[in-house]
């Protein structure tokens, strides 16, 4: 579960770890309702992508760490 700043979100936003699989899930999820809120991006610790599923539910899509995981 995630918290942000007021009114940027609902209530309560969830984060799933796709391992290595974000661009290809991510893909799946828009093709059956998800809307994008954001591209695919690079972040310094993870690739992340934000999403909000059909019930306006905002998701956050993640790889693994690669703070912590080596590649």
């Amino acid at each position: 579960m995630e918290v942000g700043k007021a009114g940027v979100s609902g209530d309560v936003r969830i984060a799933l770890n796709f391992g290595d699989q974000i661009s290809e899930k991510s893909k799946q999820l828009l093709r059956n309702g998800a809307k994008p809120l954001g591209k695919l991006t690079k972040a310094p610790w993870s690739d992340i992508m934000r999403i909000e599923d059909p019930a306006g539910m905002q998701v956050t899509l993640f790889e693994k760490s690669t703070i912590t995981d080596k590649k």
